[in-house]
């Protein structure tokens, strides 16, 4: 019996030194009976693999992962890597997938490429500000959190641009300022005097009045007079002819009473009629339509009087 046991004992440690390339050794237990121990020099591993590498009769971490593997990290059981080196723009970067974890690699400049966008360029291995934007962006800002932008060069008033802020503070350009409708641009200057494009109106009222100090003494022989009409458009009329005046003496004839006015606008804002020097009543003696005038002679004493042939009628008048 004892000899079978040990033919099995035989075979068993002769199969397991091929296959598990193990080194054994016989012995004798307290029994008397005669067994095959492994060797304690001996690795008891012989295959390594999934990322680890057997060195003699050690498994290091490092080697070809042959099937999906996963660790799974915590907020207290995390993966951490010491003792990393610098790396260089020539190195790759770990991407994680963001739906499987899955990590990749990605070198330096494709993660540049793939990121400058939306007014960034990239230039090499480097983004830099400035490229085409394709969605609406806002820089927000406050009273402390200020943009500014340093060593701007001078511009033109004539070629450049200016940048405004429309509603939304969305930034847009417009062409330099420009005078019109009565203002003239001298240089990078806008000032009073031009010609009106439109009709133009300046609303006053009792206590937003309209002056204008240092005007200097005129001419009624040369200069005009500023008039308004009654919807408020100034006009200019020469001071001859808003002053007009004139007279005219006429030889009448025995009863006539019409005399008409050479020159006397149709309405005026003056006549006076004489008769031999004698000044006649408005409205009683004489009226005026239409440069015509009218005597209104007879009546009764001591109002009598009639148109004698040779009398004097003199007419005088103020527009």
């Amino acid at each position: 019996m004892k000899r079978i046991v040990l033919m099995i004992a035989l075979s068993i440690a002769a199969i397991g030194s091929v296959k598990a390339q193990k080194n054994v050794t016989r012995v004798v237990d307290n029994k008397g009976t005669i067994k095959w121990v492994i060797d304690s020099s001996t690795s008891v591993l012989v295959n390594v693999k999934n990322g680890l590498t057997k060195s003699g009769d050690t498994v290091k971490l490092g080697g070809a992962l042959s099937q999906t593997t996963t660790i799974a990290t915590s907020a207290t059981n995390f993966l951490q890597l010491t003792g990393l080196q610098s790396g260089s723009r020539a190195d790759s970067v770990l991407m994680l997938n963001n739906m499987t974890g899955q990590v990749k690699k990605m070198a330096v400049a494709d993660l540049v490429s793939s990121y400058a966008a939306n007014g960034l360029s990239k230039t090499g291995d480097s983004i830099e500000l400035g490229g085409t934007l394709y969605k609406a962006t806002a820089i927000n800002t406050d009273g402390t959190k200020t943009l500014a932008i340093t060593g701007l060069t001078t511009g033109s008033n004539t070629t450049d641009s200016i940048v405004v802020v429309a509603p939304g503070g969305i930034l847009k350009r417009i062409a330099a300022i420009k005078a019109g409708n009565g203002l003239t641009k001298s240089g990078d200057s806008v000032v009073l005097g031009g010609t009106l494009d439109r009709a133009t109106t300046i609303t006053t009222d009792a206590t937003k009045t309209l002056s204008i100090d240092g005007l200097q003494s005129g001419s009624l022989s040369t200069d005009s007079i500023i008039v308004a009409t009654n919807a408020g458009v100034l006009k200019r009329v020469s001071s001859a002819t808003l002053l007009t005046s004139g007279e005219q003496i006429f030889t009448a004839a025995a009863g006539g009473v019409s005399y008409t006015v050479t020159s006397m606008p149709d309405v005026v804002s003056r006549v006076w009629v004489f008769r031999n020097g004698v000044k006649l009543v408005a409205t009683t003696d004489y009226t005026v339509s239409a440069g015509v005038v009218t005597l209104h002679s007879g009546g009764t004493a001591p109002d009598d009087w009639a148109v004698l042939a040779g009398d004097k009628i003199e007419v005088q008048w103020v527009k």
